[in-house]
């Protein structure tokens, strides 16, 4: 089974809208992951009604956050398992339907939950993602 991984860098944001720039607040949150049972981003393809990906043969869809010592940063990523390698055309309605789902889906309420315990927020930036497949 092969993977497919999406990965953009992250921004850390505290309290009112602040964003976080202390290297070890923002190293704070390496191998943090959202692995809630209802956060595997595989599991609502077929909500919007379009079988095209949910026949892809994917499955998964974990997100989780790893600090780049090199870089210096902090990303995020959602990795997808795969039984067969997807098209450029799957690919990229994959990514849009990850994209659908960090702002409006999975993501969002995995924002939600932290803000409501207080929690420092990473939001990827999927305007910058990079694809990865192995």
């Amino acid at each position: 089974m092969s993977k497919l991984q999406f990965k953009g860098p992250v921004i850390v944001i505290e309290g009112d809208d602040d964003e976080v720039t202390d290297i070890n607040k923002i190293k704070s949150l390496d191998g943090l992951k959202y692995d809630d049972e209802d956060a595997i981003f595989s599991e609502y393809m077929s909500d919007g009604g379009d079988s095209t990906l949910e026949d892809a043969g994917i499955s998964g869809g974990l997100m989780f956050f790893e600090f780049d010592s090199t870089a210096n940063a902090l990303f995020g990523y959602v990795e997808y398992q795969l039984t067969r390698p997807l098209d450029d055309t799957e690919i990229e309605e994959l990514k849009d339907y990850t994209i659908g789902q960090l702002t409006d889906g999975i993501g969002s309420n995995f924002e939600q939950e932290r803000m409501s315990e207080g929690e420092l927020l990473p939001f990827i930036n999927y305007e910058e993602f990079s694809v990865k497949c192995s």
